[in-house]
């Protein structure tokens, strides 16, 4: 039979971590917070990194043929449209 594991919810893990930093120094905590405000700006500049890339995929489209949508589908442009197009 076999043995599975049981993973703890994201709260639960949270919530155990909170208790095991609430009771550490202050020299602690501001390692912890400098060490996970480091953490936190390497990953932004892999955000941002992705979101040029992806910025300059969609730069890098291009549309062909299609209609124009009228700026009010229901009004007299969409009537023609529909009658004579």
């Amino acid at each position: 039979m076999a043995t599975r594991i049981h993973y703890p919810s994201e709260s639960s893990t949270i919530d155990a971590l909170w208790t095991i930093l609430s009771q550490q120094t202050e020299s602690v905590k501001r390692a912890l917070i400098t060490r996970l405000s480091e953490s936190l700006a390497d990953k932004r500049v892999i955000h941002r990194k992705s979101l040029e890339e992806a910025l300059t995929f969609v730069d890098s489209l291009s549309v062909k043929g299609g209609h124009p949508v009228p700026a009010n589908e229901n009004g007299i442009d969409a009537l023609i449209n529909e009658k004579y197009v």
